[in-house]
């Protein structure tokens, strides 16, 4: 439940702290316990479930909005993918897509796919990570590219989204 923000300069090893926790890498030294228990005692998959995370270099998949959101296979629960929408400020523009969840999100697979501007894919990406809600979220640079309005309220909204997580932020 604790809200934890990291700051410091380029190159200081903050996105590698954060890449140590998920096990993306593995500690040449020491080791990284999550509820008490080493995390390498933990099956991989089921560890990193339980976290949301947001890179600084995040991607939009070059398929459609709704596996964009919540990139599985499984069947869109389209009731949590409007509040998440709505709680990153994206509903209104989400409102004018031709598809719906269906709209192609890039034009890599299909010339009628849209491209996102920066701050628009932003929000999608933290869309996705809201829709995951996963117990831990983690936000790396989360409003690199976001106007001062909308940086705004993304913090508005992680602030009241995690009330009862743990949030650790990356600037």
């Amino acid at each position: 439940g604790e809200k934890i923000a990291l700051v410091g300069f380029n190159g200081a090893g903050k996105s590698t702290l954060i890449k140590l926790i998920l096990r993306l890498y593995d500690p040449d030294s020491g080791s990284i316990h999550f509820a008490g228990q080493s995390i390498k005692e933990y099956p991989i998959a089921e560890y990193r479930r339980r976290f949301g995370v947001l890179f600084q270099d995040f991607e939009i998949i070059a398929t459609d909005i709704g596996h964009n959101l919540n990139m599985s296979d499984q069947m869109l629960d389209e009731q949590r993918a409007e509040e998440v929408l709505k709680k990153v400020v994206f509903w209104n523009r989400f409102q004018s897509m031709p598809e719906g969840y269906g709209t192609q999100l890039t034009r890599e697979f299909d010339d009628n796919g849209i491209n996102l501007s920066g701050g628009e894919a932003q929000k999608i990406a933290l869309a996705r990570v809201l829709y995951a809600d996963a117990g831990v979220i983690i936000l790396d640079e989360p409003s690199s590219a976001l106007d001062p309005i909308a940086e705004y309220q993304m913090n508005k909204t992680i602030t009241e989204l995690a009330a009862d997580k743990t949030v650790i932020i990356i600037s």
